[in-house]
């Protein structure tokens, strides 16, 4: 058996909470407040300043779509969101997985929700990534970002039985022979950086692309 040298790259990667489908409804949440806001009052005498009524939002569960299966780094975050939006908001905040795709399965399905804010898209590079590919049915107008909730750095390491010590030793024996590169899925950020570090570098890596980070 092959052994596993390098596992994951060193990238920047940022994780929002997203409305699914806000880029082209005309019905959204955000969009309704709008046109509310700048409508003219009808009533006669009625002070056009007034403020709308406040809104019973929400009235049932929401539903938090996870791109990927569960375990990973995104679906565990998720659901510590998931249960203290539950707490807040006093409806069930569900966690969705929908793996499969790189992501794409589960960033499809959500879009293609009505855009009501019940659900909502666990979106991480793999949402950017996937577009440039040119591979998905939306783009980056599809859905409108609502909070940052996570941005952390990936790391290089290597097999604890590996000779590999420092990152030039990393570069230069992938310059040889080609590394087993293990990533979440195929044009993940994971992967995308990778293919850089190539172009860059020159190091070589042989792909295993799972299908989730969990399953690394």
């Amino acid at each position: 058996m092959r052994k596993r040298n390098f596992k994951a790259v060193a990238v920047l990667t940022a994780a929002a909470m997203a409305l699914a489908g806000c880029g082209s409804s005309q019905n959204s949440p955000a969009t309704a407040a709008k046109t509310e806001e700048e409508a003219p009052s009808k009533a006669e005498g009625k002070d056009s300043e007034t403020p709308a009524p406040a809104t019973d939002f929400p009235t049932k569960a929401i539903d938090i779509v996870v791109p990927f299966q569960p375990g990973g780094n995104v679906d565990l975050s998720c659901r510590i969101i998931a249960e203290e939006l539950s707490k807040e908001l006093g409806q069930p905040v569900n966690v969705l997985n929908k793996e499969g795709g790189g992501a794409i399965v589960g960033q499809t399905y959500a879009l293609q929700q009505k855009a009501d804010g019940y659900t909502i898209l666990a979106l991480t590079s793999s949402f950017v990534t996937n577009i440039l590919g040119g591979t998905t049915t939306y783009d980056m107008d599809s859905a409108t970002p609502i909070a940052e909730y996570c941005f952390d750095p990936e790391i290089i390491v290597v097999s604890g039985e590996s000779d590999i010590e420092t990152l030039a030793q990393l570069i230069e024996k992938g310059k040889d022979t080609p590394l087993l590169n293990s990533t979440p899925g195929f044009s993940t950020s994971h992967h995308i950086a990778s293919l850089i570090f190539t172009r860059d570098i020159g190091t070589q890596f042989e792909y295993m692309h799972t299908a989730a980070g969990a399953s690394q």
